[in-house]
């Protein structure tokens, strides 16, 4: 299975990167994604943000597919 990851903000230009594909054997959550990007990309441990799958805030517990879109967002405000 592959996903597509991108980066928005201030967390793309932390880890200089604005996409990428990971490929997992099985089927993943979204705890198990940030686990895998924080070993990756350590930056991420220190930075505060968000996942969205298919445009809609994620849960940790949220299982992904192929047709999965993730989204890294740096926190935002509103007004």
């Amino acid at each position: 299975m592959t996903i597509n990851i991108l980066y928005f903000g201030l967390v793309a230009e932390a880890i200089q990167c604005s996409q990428e594909k990971l490929v997992f054997n099985n089927t993943t959550s979204v705890k198990e994604i940030k686990k895998i990007l924080v070993d990756k990309h350590n930056v991420l441990e220190k930075l505060s943000y968000q996942i969205a799958v298919d445009q809609k805030l994620a849960s940790d517990n949220q299982i992904l597919t192929t047709a999965s879109e993730i989204a890294i967002l740096p926190p935002f405000s509103g007004g």
